[in-house]
């Protein structure tokens, strides 16, 4: 089984290339295709929970549930490619980051208090992260009626760099400053093939 993961900050376009790599499958695939295509987080009651929660330890705890549970579905009958709308590799970086801002706690032991708490984690065969200007995802967030500074957008951006490097990650980096979906869409298809 092969796992592909869509990471990157807040408006950076990963959930739009994912939704968009689905319809590019529906249309291109086969029947005996075996790709699934998840998003994290899954479950409802734990994503109610997790929005409800404000102890951060708490969250990271409830994410990493959350992913044990959508994974454990595939044990039995596993697909050949799993495409994943976030991962473990975003709650290392925007969870680690909370810790260490909030609880005032090291960078590397904010980031071994989020590791310690994953259960079963698998490393990605491919990591695809989207990223742009932090202007941009300002723009971006305000225009969806979020809020992210542009600063915060760096710090997350730098994080991601880092979480990459620690853990030696297979990464294609997509600048979504200029937003080409059918090129993107063919490069991570190229990608995903060559897997």
């Amino acid at each position: 089984m092969k796992l592909v993961q869509l990471v990157g900050p807040d408006a950076s376009g990963k959930s739009s290339i994912w939704r968009q790599l689905i319809k590019d499958h529906l249309e291109t695939s086969n029947n005996n295709s075996k790709v699934v295509f998840i998003r994290e987080p899954n479950d409802l009651e734990l994503i109610n929970m997790i929005k409800e929660s404000v102890d951060v330890f708490e969250k990271i705890k409830l994410y990493a549930l959350d992913r044990q549970q959508l994974y454990k579905k595939f044990e039995n009958d596993p697909p050949e490619i799993i495409v994943s709308d976030r991962s473990y590799i975003c709650s290392l970086v925007y969870q680690s980051l909370q810790v260490e801002l909030e609880c005032d706690v090291p960078l590397y032991t904010a980031i071994e208090i989020v590791m310690n708490n994953q259960h079963q984690i698998r490393v990605p065969d491919l990591v695809i992260y989207t990223y742009a200007q932090p202007s941009t995802l300002y723009d971006r967030c305000v225009n969806r009626g979020e809020f992210m500074t542009p600063q915060y957008a760096q710090q997350l951006m730098r994080r991601y760099e880092l979480v990459f490097e620690l853990f030696k990650l297979n990464v294609i980096k997509i600048n979504t400053d200029e937003f080409d979906m059918d090129a993107i869409i063919k490069l991570v298809n190229e990608k995903i093939r060559g897997l």
